[in-house]
């Protein structure tokens, strides 16, 4: 990520469309982010699950994950195993 802040914090675990990433924290909770490149600091990252498991429970082949107060809309392309 070409974020030097948010590398400091966060650390990538799945890439994204278009340059977009999932993220964790480094240290703190276990919730999920999603970082989307066409934003800028703080607004870059919304917070989607409350954690892993519930991160991937969530997945769903060709759905939407919505990302609550905001106006972003992640799409959902992985298989639930």
């Amino acid at each position: 990520m070409a974020d030097d802040e948010t590398s400091q914090y966060f650390f990538p675990f799945a890439l994204g469309s278009g340059g977009a990433y999932f993220l964790m924290k480094k240290k703190g909770d276990a919730c999920i982010y999603y970082y989307d490149s066409d934003y800028m600091d703080n607004e870059a990252i919304s917070k989607i699950a409350q954690g892993f498991n519930v991160f991937m429970n969530n997945i769903k082949s060709n759905t939407e994950i919505k990302i609550e107060g905001t106006h972003k809309v992640v799409q959902g392309t992985t298989r639930k195993p």
